[in-house]
């Protein structure tokens, strides 16, 4: 009788098994668990032909070298996962899998970037826990394309008029309208880039622009100025309308 040298096939219980372990090791090393790391490389090296898992894998490989890059120390590995997960048992595995779920759904190694940029900006305080993860479920929302247009516009005080880009911008809360324009069709209203529009430049698409952080702190003075301006002006205002500054 001929031998059957068909390959055994992997029962689904098997599958399921592997699938469980291989996304708590996932999730235990986007926390920066060393061990869980180095089990994760040796998962996506045995799969070679799992093409959808391996290219989950390679995006949360590419998140956890970038959070916790080569050489860091184990305290700073230690604050950096306390800043993105918290210190709570049940918060770190909530976000945990919430940031899991944002970069499998990632649809370019761009993105991840900018998550391992904003991942830094929270670690050296300059944003907090929930503006990292507004950070980046609106990248996850919006095209290469679209935030590429917002890094461009970013620092610009004036209005831009509707186009796709800004549309889409709007939707995820980077652009807000500047007012209703009659002498304008509907779709090329003027819009503003929002503060959220500019901390999702500034920190996740721009961190490491060291010219653009210049324009930012420009940008910040001469608000400062329009707003110490404004209010000289409303008390000067204010003061005549009392009678102060008249003479009798």
């Amino acid at each position: 009788m001929k031998e059957d040298n068909t390959p055994e096939l992997i029962s689904e219980e098997e599958i399921k098994t592997y699938g469980l372990n291989a996304g708590k090791t996932a999730l235990e090393a986007i926390t920066g668990d060393i061990p869980s790391e180095m089990e994760l490389i040796q998962i996506v090296k045995s799969a070679p032909n799992d093409i959808p898992n391996l290219v989950n894998f390679i995006k949360i490989e590419k998140l956890i070298r970038g959070l916790y890059p080569e050489g860091i120390s184990l305290e700073e590995r230690t604050r950096m996962s306390a800043k993105l997960f918290g210190e709570d048992v049940k918060d770190r595995q909530e976000n945990a899998i919430r940031l899991f779920t944002i970069v499998n759904r990632m649809d370019s190694l761009i993105k991840i970037d900018y998550l391992i940029s904003a991942g830094q900006a929270l670690s050296n305080g300059m944003i907090t826990r929930e503006e990292y993860y507004r950070i980046a479920t609106a990248i996850l929302n919006t095209l290469n394309e679209d935030l590429e247009y917002l890094k461009i516009h970013a620092t610009t005080p004036n209005t831009l008029s509707g186009c796709t880009a800004v549309h889409a911008l709007v939707r995820v809360g980077a652009m807000i309208s500047a007012g209703v324009d009659g002498e304008k069709e509907a779709e090329e209203q003027d819009y503003y880039i929002t503060e959220f529009g500019r901390m999702i430049d500034r920190y996740a698409l721009s961190y490491d622009d060291e010219d653009r952080e210049k324009e930012y702190k420009r940008l910040k003075v001469e608000n400062k100025k329009v707003r110490d301006g404004a209010i000289q002006l409303e008390y000067f205002d204010d003061t005549e309308t009392l009678g102060i500054n008249n003479k009798s």
